[in-house]
């Protein structure tokens, strides 16, 4: 039976070879190109669907003609790796043939080469404007740039060059950056940085100013110093021990909080409003401060309360929005200061609001969106390198995991100090408590462990936690772990929201007929 069994089998597969339903090995000629990309390592590599016969096949070209290929090696038998005499430029456009067949080479996201980030990682502190009364020191970081000017201005107002009063050239200096030297106390100048790319000249706000004018189109040198409210050396976290689960939270919006007539809350709407003591409303009943005071909350969660695009600092009061859309990371809200044309008034009042908060045993925590922008292309930092902070592929497109139309990319050095810059500077100028992270999982793991051990060397009190959820971004580096729930284990120093604790307690957040526990779900 085992005999006969075996003959037909043997006969099946004559049969099967004869029809051409099982492939001999491919002859040289039926090999074609599967795939070639930059190889950091040597020159160019090639996947093909076979083993490739005569190597003298091969060709690359790119717009200024054809280059010598030195050396073919097979790594696989379908792989190998293209080694030409000529260097292979990381920007340049390239196309590879085999015999009569022509296949574009794809290139690297050039930003975030290992070549790159050697060249022009910054490990500096002194980025943005340094003031003295004696000078002001300017340090951008623009690697990519052919020249690059300072724009000093009388005002903080959007507009053309009619109220410059200097423009001085920047000198190219290490790992990318330009500097400048002002002498004089330019305390309260507002600037711009003008950025050269070949015939195009690009005027942009400083990504690390302290402060800016009026919808933070300009930004402004301080002596920081000279917001500290009194007492501010003194300042102390009401909160330094015990768990982060200790920690009872009042997540508030600074607007909100007064915006109603009968809060009886005189600085309706700013900073100054969420300390005022004493207030009631027609009832007699507590509001603001000491309404939340009886509530026995231990911090209050702020909503952004940085720079942010969709509500007019000249017209506060006719837009609305959460502030969920970044415009200056390191500066208050302007519309949320009693004046946001100075811009000195927002430093201080942020001060004083949190001073005021300590003072009556409550920590600040600040709700930071460091995920995305509001837009991608009128970012400063984008404006100075072109697409150096967002996510965009080899076509140009950005991704946007985030579903605001662009994702920020932290796996790039300078993108990560960008971040862990940030939020130390809240952490150490304001004396801030705690940071809740939207959509934290469009950052990677190694950008949140820094931020949390920097913070943490001078302030181990500072809680944080964020959004965990898997929004499917598209990073530009290989083998990068993002800080999501399912990645908890790695950021031990972050908390993260549980959706699955959410629904089990109060039902589903997308199907209304799946209650919770809390609904009446057994």
């Amino acid at each position: 039976m085992r005999r006969n069994l075996t003959r037909v089998l043997s006969v099946l597969l004559v049969l099967v070879l004869m029809t051409g339903l099982v492939p001999a090995a491919l002859a040289d000629e039926d090999v074609r190109i599967r795939d070639t990309a930059y190889s950091e390592q040597r020159g160019l590599r090639v996947a093909m669907t076979g083993a490739v016969e005569d190597t003298g096949k091969f060709g690359v070209t790119s717009p200024d003609g054809t280059l010598t290929i030195t050396e073919v090696i097979a790594e696989t038998e379908n792989l190998y790796r293209i080694i030409t005499a000529e260097p292979i430029d990381v920007q340049g456009t390239y196309t590879l043939t085999y015999g009569g067949e022509s296949r574009e080479v794809q290139m690297p996201i050039w930003y975030s080469t290992a070549a790159f980030e050697i060249d022009y990682t910054y490990s500096g502190d002194d980025l943005g404007a340094n003031w003295t009364a004696e000078k002001t020191t300017f340090r951008v970081w623009a690697p990519t740039a052919d020249a690059v000017s300072v724009h000093l201005y009388e005002s903080g107002h959007e507009g053309g060059l009619e109220d410059v009063l200097q423009t001085i050239p920047m000198a190219a200096d290490v790992n990318g950056t330009w500097v400048a030297v002002a002498e004089g106390d330019l305390n309260g100048t507002y600037y711009t940085y003008a950025v050269t790319h070949g015939d195009v000249i690009v005027e942009a706000c400083d990504p690390y100013a302290r402060t800016t004018g009026v919808n933070g189109k300009r930004a402004m040198v301080i002596d920081l110093d000279s917001t500290d409210p009194e007492g501010w050396e003194n300042d102390k976290a009401p909160h330094t021990s015990g768990s982060i689960t200790d920690a009872v939270l009042y997540e508030l919006h600074v607007r909100d909080l007064s915006s109603d007539p009968s809060s009886g809350i005189a600085n309706t709407g700013k900073f100054l409003g969420l300390i005022e003591e004493g207030t009631v409303n027609g009832s007699g009943q507590p509001t603001g401060l000491d309404h939340i005071k009886s509530l026995g909350v231990t911090h209050i969660h702020l909503l952004p309360s940085y720079d942010y695009a969709s509500v007019d600092e000249t017209d506060p009061e006719a837009p609305f929005n959460w502030g969920y859309d970044p415009v200056n990371y390191n500066v208050p809200e302007g519309s949320y200061s009693t004046d946001p044309y100075h811009g000195e008034v927002r430093v201080k009042e942020f001060k004083q609001m949190v001073q005021g908060l300590h003072e009556q045993g409550i920590g600040v925590v600040l709700d930071v969106v460091y995920n995305h922008v509001y837009s991608a292309e009128d970012f400063c930092f984008n404006n100075i390198v072109p697409g150096y902070f967002s996510r965009i592929d080899q076509n140009g497109t950005y991704s946007n995991g985030s579903i605001c139309g662009n994702d920020t990319a932290s796996e790039r050095s300078m993108v990560r100090k960008y971040i862990v810059d940030s939020v130390k500077y809240w952490a150490d100028e304001y004396h801030l408590d705690g940071f809740r992270f939207d959509l934290l999982g469009l950052i990677d793991v190694q950008t949140v462990n820094e931020v949390i051990e920097e913070v943490h060397k001078t302030h181990p009190h500072v809680i944080f936690y964020a959004e965990g959820w898997n929004m499917g971004t598209q990073v530009t580096k290989d083998d990068v772990a993002l800080a999501n729930q399912g990645n908890a284990d790695l950021t031990p120093g972050m908390a993260y929201f549980s959706d699955m604790i959410r629904d089990a307690v109060r039902g589903s957040n997308s199907n209304a007929s799946k209650t919770g526990y809390a609904a009446g779900a057994g």
